[in-house]
């Protein structure tokens, strides 16, 4: 249906962003033959985004036309990315630094967010940023339970 509104125009791109939700749910929700016939015939380009690879079948990644692996930036690039959203918080360069080794940029910059519309500096935004990335880290399954040692029973 969506391929249809887009064949409207000719300046038309269709993005598929977190794709491997779509792909998952082959045969419950459609058929097989009916994606791999999206994938092939598909009149509009499509760009399909996925952070988890092996969740495709590689009968899927064979219909992509170009399968590009688009790596995590380097940490430089990530720390100057981070700066920006750091700016005027007033935090520590501990917390800074340990920040970002912690989170995404776009998670750090939600949380500064946060943290600036609070109109909170130094401590007070620490704390709150830090309640704010774990909270999202914890509700999106993405956290882990540190490995405490348990005697035999």
């Amino acid at each position: 249906m969506v391929l249809k509104l887009l064949t409207i125009n000719d300046n038309c791109l269709l993005l598929v962003d977190e794709c491997e939700s779509l792909f998952l749910h082959v045969d419950e929700h459609y058929s097989k033959e009916s994606v791999m016939r999206v994938l092939e015939t598909n009149p509009v380009p499509c760009i399909w985004i996925t952070n988890y690879i092996d969740d495709l079948e590689p009968s899927f990644i064979r219909r992509f036309k170009l399968v590009i692996e688009v790596p995590k930036p380097d940490s430089t690039l990530n720390d100057r990315v981070v700066a920006e959203y750091l700016k005027g918080l007033r935090l520590s360069k501990g917390y800074r630094k340990s920040l970002v080794s912690k989170a995404s940029p776009a998670l750090i910059a939600n949380a500064t967010q946060v943290a600036k519309l609070l109109n909170f500096r130094a401590k007070k935004a620490e704390s709150v940023i830090e309640e704010v990335i774990s909270e999202a880290l914890k509700a999106s399954g993405e956290t882990e339970e540190p490995l405490i040692y348990k005697e035999e029973m």
